[in-house]
């Protein structure tokens, strides 16, 4: 009697250290998605008609849906395949979405004043962002160059790869505002498909004024909008229009003046991102910076983005 009770004991604790054990086991094994996997299909408030792909909770699986153009979230590609290898396909455990601790960290710059460009991964945008790294402490999730992070993080699209611009509506994330040189007038800006179409006044009699993205004079003007069947090019501000289909001058253009070490006398040309201008300063010969042109005019070509409101006439 007393070893049949001992078994039965015996076998009911082992019963539940082995179920423990296994529960255990089973939640190690459960692969762990990217936040945007758990987002809703959204396809936006805009109309237009782009095949996407969306992870779906519910199934499992990778499903189409027809994306407005405008807006929407990050549970968002353009292919099956990009959908798959970020979400999984449902059939099995996928290990490859595990995200390395690592590029869970957030982005730190550290207490030093170098100035070193560096890439880290951004786990709210899902992407490798450049930023300024001070050269000393920090944490590991600081990659020297853009294919490091990408092969350890992975990520969607990233800055140098804008073959998305016409088709969805992912950001593009600019460089982290420069210590040295901070005002900016934001972080990121989003641009939208919208942007690339035509002014379109609709087959409707209103007189609505509203503004567009003129991608010949790369302005916001106003146009008159009839009231229905708008495009995504519509916007009911300037600075709505703006904010979504500015594009940021080249990076260079954000460096400081930076005479050099060297103590010659050339006069040249900078971009001074706090007026918005190019103004002259006082050239060494040697080091510096690409902020650095030989006349006002090349200044700004490069780096000048001009918003105006054209009235209609």
């Amino acid at each position: 009697m007393k070893t049949f009770v001992f078994l039965a004991l015996y076998g009911a604790a082992f019963e539940v250290g082995y179920g423990n054990a296994t529960e255990r086991l089973l939640k190690l094994q459960t692969p762990l998605k990217p936040s945007v996997c758990y987002q809703p299909k959204d396809a936006g408030p805009c109309f237009g008609h782009f095949p996407r792909y969306y992870y779906n909770t519910t199934t499992n699986t990778c499903e189409q849906f027809i994306f407005g153009g405008c807006k929407g979230n990050a549970n968002h590609f353009l292919t099956l395949e990009r959908c798959e290898s970020k979400c999984g396909s449902g059939c099995c455990p996928n290990f490859a979405a595990l995200l390395d601790p690592v590029c869970e960290l957030p982005k730190q710059d550290g207490p030093c004043y170098a100035y070193l460009r560096r890439y880290y991964y951004n786990t709210t945008t899902d992407t490798c962002e450049k930023f300024i790294y001070g050269g000393c402490q920090g944490n590991a999730n600081n990659f020297e160059t853009l294919k490091e992070c990408e092969t350890r993080c992975g990520g969607n699209y990233t800055v140098e790869d804008q073959s998305w611009k016409k088709h969805i509506m992912k950001p593009i994330a600019l460089q982290d505002v420069i210590r040295a040189n901070p005002v900016l007038s934001r972080d990121a800006v989003e641009v939208y498909p919208g942007c690339d179409e035509p002014k379109y006044h609709g087959p409707c009699a209103g007189y609505i004024p509203r503004y567009y993205f003129n991608n010949v004079s790369k302005s916001c003007e106003q146009f008159i909008f009839g009231g229905c069947q708008a495009n995504g090019n519509n916007f009911e501000s300037v600075d709505e229009c703006m904010n979504r289909c500015w594009v940021a001058p080249p990076e260079v253009c954000t460096y400081p003046a930076d005479a050099g070490p060297c103590k010659a006398y050339m006069p040249r040309f900078f971009y001074n991102t706090l007026t918005k201008t190019c103004e002259q300063f006082v050239y060494g010969g040697c080091g510096g910076n690409g902020n650095n042109f030989l006349t006002y005019n090349a200044c700004q070509k490069k780096c000048k983005t001009v918003f105006k409101v054209i009235p209609r006439a």
